[in-house]
């Protein structure tokens, strides 16, 4: 009976151990969800930025270089038209969000309002458009990372919907 005490007793300890240590890595995965899901709504947030200045500098923090060279080059492209993106992100829902390793896939479902102005008179050069978007991100832990960061490293539209916008 002492033996069989001893062994429930390191059982219980080894249940209660586990359980800790399974919850604390749900925590840890439920923070690392949090700031990926702030990551991409700071790229969002930096995109509608960034089409009405044409400062992509604030996205550097939050995306790799080839991304924010591509945003750059697509807002440079609607400059020399003379015209920038009056945007508004009316609504994102986060479809999915796995977390594998350092890397992070995330697909979203995002419903933008749009119009195009000119960058000479703010006269209306497009319409407003409704846009209904399947986005992916997937996003990459920074290495020696003290601010336990992560940067968008992909960015790819899985589906595109326009709808009438207001007007």
């Amino acid at each position: 009976p002492v033996e069989m005490r001893k062994n429930l007793k390191t059982f219980i300890i080894f249940i209660f151990l586990m359980t800790a240590i399974s919850n604390c890595t749900q925590l840890e995965k439920t923070k690392e969800t949090a700031i990926i899901k702030d990551t991409v709504m700071n790229y969002n947030r930096g995109i509608i930025e960034a089409a009405k200045t044409g400062d992509v500098k604030p996205l550097k923090d939050i995306a790799s270089e080839d991304v924010v060279k591509r945003l750059y080059l697509w807002l440079a492209a609607w400059r020399d038209s003379d015209a920038y993106m009056d945007a508004e992100l009316k609504d994102i829902k986060y479809k999915s969000l796995n977390i594998s390793g350092q890397t992070a896939k995330v697909l979203t479902l995002e419903e933008w309002l749009y119009e195009y102005k000119n960058t000479k008179n703010e006269q209306i050069a497009l319409p407003q458009t409704l846009v209904f978007y399947e986005m992916e991100y997937v996003l990459q832990k920074e290495e020696n990372n003290k601010n336990n960061n992560w940067i968008i490293t992909e960015v790819n539209i899985r589906s595109e919907k326009r709808g009438k916008g207001k007007g």
